[in-house]
């Protein structure tokens, strides 16, 4: 899976989430604020993805593994940058500061990533 992010503002940071080398989904994040937990997206790298229990959620939800400096980062539905605490949002519009249909673009993608988990491992490359 790959994040290319492709539009940086001081207020949120949009980009397009592929799988296998085909474009499915619309990112939206928090701006990069060097790293700081809950108001900045996470830095560029290979992220393992695995199922974990969230409280918040009352499910198992998409969990980044090992993102320097943080935790409890998630891939789950919201559609503004505001509405995020560092994780990713995914939908299958873009709009003109975030995302639409997020919620049915999340349920595509647990379809999807399931399936995956399914074949073994999955990672997630954000650049």
């Amino acid at each position: 899976m790959q994040l290319t992010r492709e539009i940086k503002t001081p207020e949120f940071t949009l980009g397009r989430f592929s799988i296998d080398d085909q474009m499915f989904y619309w990112t939206v994040e928090r701006p990069w604020k060097d790293n700081t937990p809950k108001i900045s997206c996470i830095p560029e790298g290979k992220y393992q993805i695995k199922l974990q229990p969230s409280p918040h959620f009352g499910r198992d939800m998409p969990t980044l593994q090992d993102v320097p400096g943080r935790s409890h980062i998630l891939i789950h539905p919201a559609n503004l940058a505001s509405e995020l605490e560092g994780c990713i949002a995914i939908g299958l519009a873009r709009t003109k500061n975030g995302v639409g249909a997020s919620q049915v673009a999340f349920s595509d993608f647990m379809k999807r990533l399931e399936t995956l988990l399914l074949k073994g491992d999955v990672w997630l490359e954000v650049s």
